[in-house]
C-alpha cells in the first residue's frame, strides 16, 4: 500500500455508471475465454481491469486503441477513464470493514 494520500475521487455520476458497464462487459468477456480453457482458475477481473487501465495510461498509437477497445473504455477521455477507475476503487475501498463481525467482538460490560 503506498504512503501516498489517495486523490479525491472525482468522476461524474455518468461516468461512473459507464466505467461499471465498461468493468461488467470486460469480465464477462474474460470469463467466456477463461471457460473455454481447461482446468480451474481464480481471477479477479477489476484488478485485471484496473490494472491494464493503468497501462493504458502509458500507452500511444495503435496500442493504446487496441487496449481501449479491449479494455471497453474507447469512448473515454483518459482523464475522465482515471477518474471513474479511482472513484470506482474508493467506492469499493469504503466498503471494507474494519470492525470485527459482531459474534468476534469483546462483550461490553
Amino acid at each position: 500500500m503506498s504512503e501516498l494520500a489517495r486523490e479525491a475521487a472525482s468522476a461524474s455520476a455518468e461516468d461512473l455508471a459507464a466505467i461499471s458497464a465498461a468493468e461488467q462487459a470486460f469480465a464477462a468477456r474474460l470469463y467466456q475465454a477463461l471457460a473455454a480453457g481447461d482446468g480451474n482458475v481464480v481471477v479477479s477481473p477489476l484488478s485485471i481491469h484496473l490494472a491494464l487501465a493503468m497501462a493504458l495510461g502509458g500507452a500511444e498509437g495503435d496500442t493504446a486503441v487496441e487496449m481501449a477497445a479491449a479494455l471497453e473504455v474507447a469512448g473515454f477521455d483518459p482523464a475522465a477513464l482515471h477518474a471513474a477507475l479511482n472513484s470506482l476503487d474508493a467506492a469499493l475501498e469504503s466498503r471494507n470493514r474494519t470492525d470485527p463481525p459482531i459474534a468476534d467482538r469483546e462483550p461490553k460490560v
